[in-house]
């Protein structure tokens, strides 16, 4: 893993920083970290290693953003950028491992 700032490592569990390394998206971790916050300001929103109900293989870093509050298109707009934004800030062969999570 290269070096991240303290800050952004603080946002990361060991198991989600571990994952990352795995599959060769550490490096982009703190961008996706900054992407999300700048998308979804005003919200709340926590990182975790999620799994597929169906399919416990199909493991990815995911980004739970609290959307009260929110009006539906604002959720809508944020959730449209979020999805073009990653490809920006990670190889679009690498985007599968971060997923966005809405509550």
């Amino acid at each position: 893993m290269t070096a991240m700032t303290t800050s952004a490592l603080a946002a990361f569990s060991p198991e989600v920083r571990k994952f990352a390394a795995a599959q060769g998206v550490d490096d982009h971790l703190p961008a996706v970290l900054d992407m999300t916050r700048t998308t979804f300001p005003t919200s709340p929103f926590a990182v975790s290693l999620a799994a597929d109900a169906e399919d416990e293989e199909d493991r990815y870093v995911l980004f739970e953003i609290d959307v009260a509050g929110l009006e539906l298109a604002q959720l809508n707009a944020a959730r449209q950028r979020w999805a073009r934004e990653l490809p920006r800030h990670c190889p679009s062969t690498h985007t599968i491992n971060f997923r966005l999570g809405l509550v």
